[in-house]
């Protein structure tokens, strides 16, 4: 694990509200009221029917075509050594679109860990997987250098194995404008 990754941790584990301006708009699910997008709401309404009484769905209970309508703003992941790095298994082609690159089957640790994008990213995963709740992030504007910013909001949802960890992430892109 990454000195950055357990500090996003220890910072979640702890509740501090202090996070760097870097990291503004990033929190766990509190209000779902406060959700803006209306896929975020029907991503968010799948994990809950599919989670009945646990603390989040099986991994293998997400099936793409359960979320069809929404499947090309779906980014689906998968955790290695309890969020050390995460696979990328599925990046919906509006993901692809926005970011201008398709990391389908790429580690995300492949990438630069320096970028505020990049940064943003791991703290939203590093709270999914040692919180096991979803992840709201309302940034604004997507922060793509070298891309339009568009504004956006994102979900980021847990997904269990059977020893209960967070197995897998499903994080839901949802443009505003």
């Amino acid at each position: 694990m990454t000195a950055q990754h357990a500090d996003a941790r220890a910072r979640s584990s702890h509740g501090a509200t202090d996070a760097p301006r870097a990291l503004d708009g990033i929190a766990c699910l509190e209000d779902e009221a406060a959700i803006q997008g209306a896929r975020n709401r029907q991503a968010l309404a799948w994990w809950h029917g599919a989670r009945g009484d646990n603390v989040a769905p099986a991994a293998q209970a997400f099936d793409v075509l359960d979320l069809a309508p929404i499947a090309s703003h779906l980014a689906l992941l998968d955790v290695i050594g309890e969020g050390a790095d995460f696979h990328h298994r599925l990046i919906g082609t509006a993901i692809v679109e926005h970011l201008g690159v398709d990391g389908t089957g790429t580690p995300l640790s492949a990438y630069d860990r320096e970028s505020e994008f990049s940064r943003r990213t791991w703290h939203i995963l590093g709270l999914v997987v040692s919180q096991r709740r979803p992840v709201l992030n309302q940034p604004g504007y997507a922060r793509v250098a070298g891309r339009e910013h568009r504004r956006h909001e994102s979900l980021t949802l847990p997904l269990v194995g059977a020893d209960g960890r967070v197995a897998r992430v499903l994080s839901v892109l949802d443009f505003l404008n």
